[in-house]
């Protein structure tokens, strides 16, 4: 199967990115599972977080006038449209974002986590606190000592989350004779 970049065209007029991402992680467990031993299971699992879209407002522009008005600066002048005030007003965590990924359980160890595949999404690297957070998740993963791998096709968005990654687990881990030691 060829990689092809959802960002750019002709992909990106194709579908959409999230419609692609929703079922990835799905999929992946499907093929996982075939290859898997049988102590292990692997689940997807899809957050998306407590982000909200608001459409505010449309207007429709035909020249300078609008369909179907007089021109400006004719007539009496009319009263300025206020919006209605808000019904919901809500307090969101920047860090709540989407997360798609993969877990893999090891059956014999009381369905203990043992690997994690984290596929990045345009929302883990658009602010630094995202991206922060994104990186906090992989490096607490691999503090536990949970085998982590990261997917990132997202291809608009310029920030190297493995190399962060790695960044971020210095603090936590030194190199000893080939073996991985908390500090």
């Amino acid at each position: 199967m060829p990689l092809l970049d959802h960002f750019r065209p002709p992909i990106v007029h194709k579908g959409s990115w999230d419609g692609f991402h929703g079922g990835w992680p799905m999929t992946t467990v499907m093929d996982l599972c075939k290859s898997l031993p049988e102590q292990y299971a692997a689940e997807p699992r899809v957050h998306l977080g407590k982000n909200f879209e608001v459409d505010v407002c449309t207007f429709d522009v035909e020249g300078e006038t609008g369909s179907g008005s007089r021109p400006f600066g004719s007539g009496p002048a009319t009263a300025t449209w206020a919006p209605p005030e808000p019904t919901l007003t809500l307090e969101l965590d920047p860090t709540e974002i989407y997360k798609y990924e993969v877990l893999i359980f090891d059956q014999q160890r009381g369905s203990e986590l043992v690997a994690a595949i984290e596929l990045v999404s345009p929302a883990n690297k658009d602010r630094p606190e995202t991206r922060q957070a994104f990186v906090s998740k992989c490096a607490a993963l691999l503090q536990k000592k949970i085998c982590v791998s990261i997917v990132d096709l997202v291809t608009v968005k310029h920030f190297n989350l493995y190399c962060e990654v790695l960044i971020e687990t210095e603090r936590f881990f030194t190199t000893d004779e080939r073996r991985w030691t908390q500090i």
